[in-house]
């Protein structure tokens, strides 16, 4: 009997998604790679991995694959090592019936404003923070808060458009 597929929705190009991809073929599982643009992942021709080219910022589009690979031998899993597609991967693993995490805590999780007052809330401490839009909001934040401080977008991850503003802007 051919081994169930196993999808992962897109891959950290830093070599934790081939890690995925060998940890479920140790399993006996057969790993497939959903992604946009598969030439980004050079490891999926080297290691003979099965790969689906679609749009994975569609919802819709990485259910539709999934279901075309439940049909194709079983679908044991859905997940992503790239944490922009993990609540995709989520919610469809869920909509598949499958085991996976609860894609609104992964939402909390992935937005760093919505994850500090979750923990604030839940009475741990987090440090000192503002969601801001606009600068005028970022440098009365700043002085508010004392200086210096970390300016980072709430979504994103790897310190993406991240760095310390040692004074407020003037």
């Amino acid at each position: 009997m051919t081994a169930s597929w196993f999808a992962l929705v897109e891959s950290n190009t830093t070599g934790s998604g081939r890690r995925f991809c060998q940890a479920a073929r140790d399993r006996g599982l057969r790993p497939v790679v959903l992604a946009a643009r598969a030439e980004r992942y050079p490891y999926l021709a080297a290691d003979r991995v099965d790969h689906r080219v679609l749009d994975t910022g569609d919802p819709e589009a990485v259910l539709a694959a999934c279901r075309e690979l439940a049909a194709d031998g079983g679908l044991a899993g859905v997940t992503s090592s790239s944490e922009y597609f993990i609540a995709t991967a989520a919610r469809t693993a869920r909509q598949l019936g499958l085991v996976a995490p609860d894609p609104a805590a992964l939402a909390r999780c992935r937005d760093k404003a919505r994850q500090r007052d979750a923990l604030a809330s839940a009475g741990v401490p987090v440090p000192a923070y503002r969601a801001v839009t606009t600068l005028a909001e970022a440098a009365s934040a700043a002085r508010e808060i004392g200086c210096p401080v970390v300016v980072k977008p709430t979504t994103g991850s790897g310190s993406w458009a991240s760095g310390c503003a040692p004074a407020p802007p003037r």
